[in-house]
């Protein structure tokens, strides 16, 4: 009884479902109706010419006045009637005809549809178990396969990546030779996971698939790339990259997550271009130096943070293009020895330098940059020793400060205690170079051979302790340099070399003020 139930609904739902479809006549059905009614039509029209003539005798032309000519006319005008109802027939059979093309043309696009997502299925869980497999040949093989699949399937391309991206976060077995590491056995302990089977895979071999995924990336993510991934979002949250390289990557209009990751030895993102993109390296482990060289930097947010666990580690983003947007990094700080921005241009947006702790041996480098409307701001940290250089720097716009703390509205408590800042043969058009609420305790702040133009250098809320504010044979023709605000103690001095011909040309094109 129930079965024959589920069979009636059955028959009613496809009844109800045939009802639905549209009503259409056959062809010939529809040729006849329109024939019909065209030759009705043209009846009408005789029959009203008829009429309208007063209902003429046509066997008796005399009295009615309808001559052939006229009978002619009436006739040439019932077939015009008639050939304009065959050209209304010849028209509906042509609308019918595309109509039923166009659902036909519908139903294959949708089957194409249908049978390229479900091959899309296919190839995606084939891929997806050969990256699950043992053997790392097969993981090799699974890599390209969600490789080429992300290329051929557009609206699937972002969970493909996220697989890859995925396979990357999982914990796995470090290689022996794996470089930079000084605590290489308590870094191992705390990336393994012993409920995963991937741990016992060899190192050299899970080495070498994820170099393929990162490589399989790299093909698809440069100026050369025949299909660009773009607008895709990268996570490695957490993921541990040995020897990473990301050279020629173009990240574009996407969020890369690198947060909590660890890098092992060298890690390359030579010739990157970052553009309209996020990236976040906070809470990263550095197990050597990381090298940003010959990037370009388009309205790119960066935060580049982390502990830097390697002897004499170096972050260098020599030159790289920054035209806008923000980038923030840690300064010289425990093993990272030096910050380079040599040969750099820096067209635009904001460098935010954080905590450094300059101590002897570290540094931070500007040499022979370019600064044509950044601001670069030096914010917190302390200044025991080491050296910040901008030599040889050309400055037409933008701002360079270098910001302390103040606790109170009459003191200036961060302290310059014996680090050196190197202004030496700057070309100085435009913008400015400032500092701010320091106590100078034995730094070196020097300009020497300083070709000054334009701009403004200043000193707000500084006291000289202990030190040299120094000025060695510059050239002055414009521009704005404020000292007053130092306040000289007997341990410190404010050198002016060659004042005399110093203060002649600042006063007739700048301004020149020792308090």
């Amino acid at each position: 009884m129930e079965r024959e139930k589920k069979m009636h609904d059955g028959d009613r739902t496809t009844r109800k479902w045939q009802s639905a479809k549209p009503f259409l006549l056959s062809i010939p059905v529809h040729i006849g109706l329109w024939l019909g009614i065209g030759l009705t039509l043209t009846a009408c029209i005789l029959l009203g010419l008829w009429v309208m003539f007063g209902k003429p005798d046509f066997q008796n032309q005399s009295t009615t006045g309808v001559g052939p000519e006229m009978l002619f006319n009436a006739s040439k005008l019932a077939l015009g009637v008639v050939a304009g109802m065959g050209g209304v027939v010849a028209l509906v059979v042509a609308t019918r005809r595309q109509r039923l093309g166009e659902a036909d043309h519908g139903r294959q696009e949708r089957a194409t549809v249908r049978d390229e997502t479900r091959l899309f299925a296919e190839r995606f869980a084939q891929a997806t178990q050969q990256l699950g497999s043992d053997q790392a040949a097969v993981r090799v093989a699974g890599v390209y396969a969600l490789a080429g699949l992300a290329d051929d399937w557009s609206t699937g391309r972002q969970t493909c990546v996220d697989v890859l991206c995925a396979y990357l976060r999982m914990p796995f077995r470090l290689r022996e030779a794996s470089s930079g590491s000084r605590n290489l056995e308590v870094l191992q302990e705390a990336t393994e996971d012993p409920a995963s089977g991937r741990m016992a895979y060899p190192a050299g071999e899970e080495h070498e698939v994820r170099s393929t995924i990162l490589s399989a990336m790299q093909q698809r993510m440069n100026q050369h790339s025949v299909i660009r991934w773009t607008g895709l979002n990268l996570d490695f949250k957490g993921a541990i990259f040995d020897e990473a390289e990301f050279e020629g990557f173009i990240f574009e209009g996407c969020d890369v997550e690198f947060d909590d990751c660890v890098f092992l030895g060298a890690t390359f993102f030579e010739r990157c271009s970052v553009l309209m993109t996020r990236i976040s390296f906070r809470r990263c482990i550095y197990l050597g130096s990381v090298a940003f060289t010959s990037c370009r930097f388009t309205d790119a947010n960066v935060d580049l943070f982390g502990k830097f666990d390697s002897l004499s580690a170096v972050l260098s983003l020599d030159g790289s293009v920054f035209e806008s947007g923000t980038i923030q990094l840690m300064g010289p700080h425990g093993n990272l020895r030096n910050v380079e921005f040599t040969d750099t241009v820096l067209a635009g947006g904001r460098i935010r330098i954080h905590g450094s702790n300059m101590t002897t041996g570290t540094g931070v480098s500007f040499n022979r940059s370019t600064i044509a409307g950044a601001d670069i701001s030096f914010e917190s940290g302390t200044y025991d020793n080491g050296v910040i250089s901008f030599n040889d720097v050309i400055f037409s716009a933008g701002e360079v400060t270098f910001q302390g703390h103040r606790i109170d509205r009459d003191a200036a408590v961060q302290g310059l205690a014996g680090t050196e800042f190197s202004f030496d043969d700057v070309d100085l058009s435009g913008g400015g170079i400032g500092f701010g609420f320091f106590n100078i305790e034995g730094s070196q702040i020097h300009f020497d051979r300083l070709s000054m133009t334009g701009g403004v250098i200043q000193f707000v809320d500084v006291t000289l302790k202990a030190g040299e504010v120094k000025l060695d044979a510059p050239n002055i023709a414009g521009g704005e340099i404020d000292l007053g605000d130092i306040g000289e103690s007997e341990s410190g001095r404010i050198i002016a070399a060659a004042a005399g011909e110093f203060l002649r040309k600042s006063s007739a094109n700048g301004r020149f003020s020792l308090g």
